[in-house]
């Protein structure tokens, strides 16, 4: 039986996610690791399913360390669409957003630049985002009960399945 803290992270959907439909795919209670998973779908204003993935290439920022891997902030577009939605800002989403304090490395700005599939080169994916609460979360919630506990997730990570070769790539993983 789930309890009012797993109850409340399953039933919330985290507010950087309002610019999207956020679909729950999948929800495991503490493990192993004390930490609690959720798996989101993401959808465009339209069930659109496949978005560009905009954001700040880290091996760009740290002279080559973490080419290929994006930090925030993380934008999506939908279709032919060129508004964005702004799925993910380490300023201000997660456990050290929540509380004023950034990641270490962010990008500065809105977006420039669109990732691109390791695999081919392809620009679209369907993308899924996992997001991990910590005993930290727990903690916060059994001290304040009325706290948006959904928001303050621990680790973010952004998954796409390429829309041309299907290939399944981490775009963004960051602890917070």
């Amino acid at each position: 039986m789930l309890d009012a803290y797993q109850q409340r992270l399953r039933k919330h959907v985290p507010k950087c996610l309002d610019q999207v439909q956020a679909d729950l795919l999948e929800a495991s209670a503490a493990g192993e690791d004390g930490a609690t998973h959720l798996i989101y779908e993401l959808r465009g204003a339209r069930d659109e399913r496949h978005a560009r993935v905009w954001g700040f290439d880290l091996g760009r920022l740290r002279g080559g360390v973490g080419e290929g891997m994006f930090v925030s902030p993380i934008d999506l577009t939908w279709g032919d669409s060129s508004e964005r939605a702004r799925v993910f800002d380490s300023d201000l989403h997660g456990y050290h957003g929540e509380l004023g304090c950034s990641a270490k490395v962010r990008g500065e700005g809105d977006p420039e630049e669109a990732f691109a599939c390791p695999g081919c080169s392809g620009g679209t994916f369907a993308v899924r985002v996992r997001l991990s609460y910590w005993e930290a979360v727990r903690d916060l919630w059994e001290d304040e009960p009325g706290t948006n506990v959904e928001d303050y997730f621990c680790n973010f990570e952004l998954l796409g399945t390429c829309s041309r070769c299907h290939h399944l790539t981490t775009i963004c993983a960051m602890d917070l």
